[in-house]
């Protein structure tokens, strides 16, 4: 089904937000009081992805309190200077348009002037698609109060058509530390995401979710064979800096070793909460068990067990 701007194309875009227990916007551009239209019909919104270029912002394709509104609603907010899909992505489902988020993009049939747009529903993405899309996500930047801060002050500056050559973005890349939550391996065991990679079925979309995740932070292609995906992925996980750091902590402790508590508060020390693939609200026991079997998993030289009531990852190296 086709669906079009001043005709359904906004009230089944409501209906597909309705429909779903969350969902993420890819839209390159976002006027705020539309977006706040939105969002007033429909909360479960818990990621936004702009473009956010120099001119979108100076000349108002876009506007910066967009932020604000995300910030007022728990929602994180990335930039991502490459979009240009439109796109509200559900757990296994996505809204595909040509639309941006503006009153004259996404309008009933009595507002004149209208653009002419065109959306439709895909009913089911698969893996290859939710890895494109989190692909998406590990280019992007995290907005912050800081980044912010510090366009206002260009943009306000600015006088002109055209923005000046040194206009100068943050550097500072938040969304690309390793130690955001969201670069923890979320799939619970290596052997599910193995299975998923090459087709096995009976799987929940919030399974499919969580491999796609990890294909796209471990930059996993497709079509690999077993043995080469294996490969890979021991050797993608094992550089990763949050591992690196994590088993870095671990060799510096007594015996070598850390009981669960010390790993819970390791990570809820060292990471910065963002949305991930998981439907449900991350438990520190999926959390840190998912970790566990990755590390030991993938690198021989590390094993965990019970000796009380505390698992506890240790080096192997060490007589425990």
């Amino acid at each position: 089904m086709i669906y079009k701007n001043g005709h359904d194309l906004l009230d089944q875009l409501l209906s597909f937000l309705k429909q779903n227990d969350g969902y993420t916007i890819f839209v390159p551009y976002i006027k705020n009081d539309k977006l706040l239209e939105l969002l007033d019909q429909n909360e479960k919104c818990t990621q936004i992805i702009v473009r956010w270029l120099p001119m979108d912002l100076i000349s108002g394709a876009s506007d910066l309190e967009v932020y604000e509104t995300c910030s007022n609603r728990g929602i994180t907010l990335y930039r991502n200077p490459r979009l240009h899909l439109k796109v509200f992505l559900s757990n296994e489902s996505c809204y595909m348009c040509s639309a941006n988020i503006s009153n004259r993009a996404m309008s009933t049939n009595d507002i004149e002037n209208f653009n002419y747009e065109l959306a439709t529903i895909i009913e089911e993405i698969d893996l290859a698609a939710k890895v494109y899309f989190q692909q998406i996500l590990m280019d992007c930047v995290l907005v912050t109060e800081e980044f912010v801060s510090s366009i206002r002050k260009q943009i306000n500056q600015i006088e002109m058509a055209q923005p000046p050559e040194d206009f100068a973005w943050p550097t500072t890349d938040q969304f690309k530390d390793p130690f955001l939550l969201s670069a923890l391996p979320m799939t619970s065991t290596v052997g599910s995401l193995l299975d998923i990679y090459l087709g096995r079925k009976g799987f929940s979309s919030e399974e499919l979710n969580c491999a796609a995740h990890d294909l796209a932070l471990y930059e996993i292609p497709m079509k690999l064979s077993r043995e080469e995906l294996l490969d890979m992925l021991q050797r993608s996980v094992n550089n990763h800096p949050f591992i690196l750091a994590l088993k870095e902590h671990i060799e510096h402790q007594p015996h070598q070793s850390l009981n669960y508590g010390g790993v819970v508060r390791w990570i809820q020390k060292n990471t910065t909460t963002v949305p991930t693939p998981l439907s449900w609200e991350l438990k520190e026991k999926q959390l840190v068990n998912t970790l566990y079997e990755w590390i030991c998993e993938l690198d021989e030289t590390y094993s965990w067990n019970r000796p009380n009531h505390s698992q506890v990852i240790y080096k192997k190296c060490f007589n425990y």
